[in-house]
């Protein structure tokens, strides 16, 4: 597992995206380019492209995912939930409660 982990540092080490990202505008020889600029092999420089895609698609999923789940119609018996109201006798049991715990801290000092 620390052998894989320290192959991906070392593609995001030695080619970090912000860096990458500036020759993603319009080029055919993406991967001989970052290649030669951060001084790799090609392929590394094409294992690192296909991570970015994987990242990409990865997170255009995740968002494809997420509008699918807003569309979905709320169940009417989470409509009808009354909201939570705490009874004024439990602020005043909690107020105690921090108000020993205060004490007794004071007393450890």
């Amino acid at each position: 597992m620390q052998e894989v982990q320290a192959e991906q540092f070392q593609l995001y080490a030695s080619m970090p995206f912000f860096m990458v990202s500036k020759f993603c505008s319009s080029n055919d020889y993406l991967a001989t380019t970052i290649a030669n600029e951060f001084h790799v092999s090609l392929e590394l420089a094409e294992c690192r492209l296909r991570q970015i895609e994987a990242r990409i698609q990865g997170v255009d999923t995740l968002q494809k995912f997420n509008e699918v789940i807003q569309e979905q119609p709320v169940p009417n018996s989470y409509k009808t939930v009354s909201k939570k109201v705490v009874p004024h006798y439990a602020k005043s049991l909690v107020a105690k409660a921090l108000l020993q715990k205060q004490k007794k801290e004071m007393a450890r000092q």
